[in-house]
């Protein structure tokens, strides 16, 4: 597979083998760690299609674009660290015929531990994660940072992926202190 999968990390050792077994098909792996503290960089490093780098957050935009930026491929997925590839993707991955003035999407499950939320309107989204890298781009958001669709079609990829972001009730408090101080900084002297 011409495509290299890039993640964003920070303190993922909860979910990071579980994601890079899912990879481990691919070639390229780009793991950008922005000072994690537990054994993420110990799990990454036993998986030899992983080039792990050493970063800094600038906020999730900016940071996916330099992630991006180490891909030994033309073709980008961005995948998030809490995000298992399910095994129809990666058949549907492996056998697509990209096009590089398209944009894809891909349907995401989200999970509370290890149960599938089926209900509260959170889920069963369609998020933009294959691109190719000389035609677009994250936008420049510290959060909620999107691929730059404009002028391109988009097309939704068979299969899916799990995300398993919540492992506890503190899981979900520290994502939404992380979010909430983004958003903050992001805000700040604006009205």
């Amino acid at each position: 597979m011409n495509i290299s999968c890039v993640m964003i990390i920070k303190n993922g050792q909860k979910t990071v083998k579980k994601v890079l077994d899912s990879l481990s098909e691919f070639d390229d792996v780009v793991l950008y760690d922005t000072n994690s503290t537990d054994d993420t960089k110990k799990i990454a490093l036993s998986y030899k299609n992983v080039n792990f780098i050493d970063g800094e957050f600038i906020g999730f935009g900016p940071t996916k674009n330099v992630a991006a930026s180490y891909a030994k491929h033309k073709w980008i997925f961005s995948i998030d660290s809490d995000e298992v590839v399910s095994s129809e993707l990666l058949k549907t991955l492996k056998n697509i015929k990209l096009d590089p003035d398209v944009v894809y999407g891909i349907y995401r499950t989200n999970f509370y531990k290890e149960y599938k939320i089926k209900y509260s309107g959170w889920g069963g989204q369609v998020i933009p994660r294959v691109y190719h890298i000389e035609k677009t781009k994250y936008n420049d958001k510290l959060l909620h940072e999107n691929i730059i669709t404009d002028n391109f079609k988009e097309k939704t990829l068979s299969g899916e992926l799990e995300h398993y972001s919540y492992h506890s009730v503190s899981d979900f408090i520290a994502k939404v202190e992380l979010y909430s101080s983004v958003y903050a900084d992001e805000k700040a002297g604006k009205k």
